[in-house]
């Protein structure tokens, strides 16, 4: 059995959080093919991982001569504490931070059996290889010096997960705001159907502006496209009367407080939230699925837009192109 004081326990958590930001980031970044700055925190920090290095650690101890046992009281421990802590931050959240939905032999897409053997391996690997030289390090600290250690690491890593944690209630705020905002696009779809039916005007002349809506998110300039095509309808006033020309002028109202909260929404898009989505490329919802998409996507264009050196390397691939052709 393993015998620590508090704050050797908080430091081993500590340590191993930080591992497992390696690991996690490491193994991410290959795979998205670009440094990625894994986990829900934005420190190198992953909580997950260091509670479970403790709980492997507690589990194992009355199990250290016997590998096998050793093997599974530490994939049922970490396994458990993976669920608990999945279903507890998708229920927070309305999204969920890991899905194993397309893997084999998985629950709830919050668990999976390949998971599960990989926790029960780092048991085997945290108890026999890696803990020796981490239990050497923190026990060459002195009581004091081990308590400001463990202080300064508690109040950064607190400070970094309550802001965390409140960019993540922000970033559901705004995917409940994005549904809103659609409902509200489609209600103005179905009055536009029914004053345009009423006017005798020809439904080409919307064209599909809203109707694209209720896939996907429009951004502003579309928003703004579907604004000027009712301030053209407005125009043409005399030709209807005068209970739809307010109606139509009353659609342009709604639409204007549409773009306003478009606007609004990517001022909130802050740091952040950005890198909260970029760090976790798996992030899905079951609520917010299409928001989320879009959000992914936004996100995506406006890297894009803001990244000079890649349309610059562009142009020049063109220019190369070109010439060679010449050539």
């Amino acid at each position: 059995m393993y015998s620590y004081t508090a704050a050797q326990w908080l430091l081993f958590f500590y340590i191993y959080c930080f591992i497992g930001w390696c690991l996690e980031s490491t193994y991410v970044s290959l795979k998205s093919h670009r440094l990625v700055n894994r986990g829900f925190i934005r420190g190198p920090f992953l909580p997950l991982y260091g509670f479970g290095a403790i709980l492997m650690l507690l589990a194992a101890g009355p199990f250290l001569a016997n590998p096998f046992l050793m093997f599974f009281s530490g994939m049922i421990c970490a396994t458990a504490l993976e669920y608990v802590t999945g279903v507890c931050m998708e229920f927070l959240f309305k999204v969920r931070y890991w899905d194993y939905s397309k893997k084999r032999f998985n629950f709830q897409g919050q668990i999976c059996l390949s998971s599960s053997l990989a926790w029960g391996g780092l048991t085997l690997a945290l108890n026999y290889v890696i803990h020796k030289p981490v239990e050497y390090l923190v026990l060459l600290f002195s009581p004091v010096i081990l308590r400001v250690l463990v202080s300064v690491l508690t109040l950064i890593v607190g400070a970094d997960f309550i802001t965390s944690f409140k960019t993540a209630m922000e970033l559901r705020k705004d995917l409940e705001g994005i549904t809103s905002t659609k409902a509200d696009l489609y209600s103005i779809q179905k009055r536009m159907d029914a004053l345009f039916t009423k006017a005798g005007l020809s439904l080409a002349q919307k064209k599909t502006d809203l109707q694209a809506y209720a896939e996907q998110l429009p951004i502003t300039t579309r928003l703004q496209s579907i604004s000027e095509k009712l301030d053209t309808i407005k125009e043409r006033a005399d030709e209807v009367a005068d209970d739809l020309r307010s109606d139509f002028a009353d659609l342009k109202i709604r639409l204007d407080t549409i773009i306003q909260k478009q606007k609004q929404f990517q001022k909130r898009m802050t740091f952040f939230k950005r890198d909260m989505i970029n760090s976790n490329p798996d992030l899905t919802s079951r609520w917010y699925k299409t928001e989320l998409d879009y959000l992914k996507t936004y996100l995506a264009q406006q890297s894009g837009r803001h990244n000079p050196h890649r349309k610059k390397k562009h142009q020049s691939h063109g220019k190369r192109s070109s010439s060679e052709k010449k050539k």
